[in-house]
């Protein structure tokens, strides 16, 4: 297999790669999570109330965050191969000049 073909694969997996929004790991911690419940309870159970939306140009800037870190991913990848390819070259020269 060849390193081109190598490079091809590894950015047509990162650009199909699906992409998501990280969420927090709990919804609430401790003292704020039972307030919330509490003044949820209050409301009448009407959760709209507390729900927060992204607006478009948090997500735009957010898409934008996703879309620098594929690249800068597909950059890195393809350093790592090109130093790896100029490592085992100068190696073997190296083991030439020795001899």
């Amino acid at each position: 297999m060849s390193v081109d073909t190598i490079i091809q694969t590894g950015m047509a997996v990162a650009s199909t790669a699906a992409r998501y929004l990280p969420e927090p790991a709990t919804t609430g911690v401790g003292l704020f999570r039972d307030m919330m419940n509490a003044a949820y309870k209050l409301g009448g159970g009407d959760k709209s109330a507390f729900e927060i939306g992204v607006s478009s140009e948090f997500s735009n800037l957010i898409n934008l965050q996703l879309d620098a870190q594929r690249d800068m991913q597909q950059t890195t990848m393809v350093s790592n191969i090109e130093r790896s390819k100029h490592e085992s070259k100068m190696a073997a020269l190296r083991n030439v000049r020795v001899s």
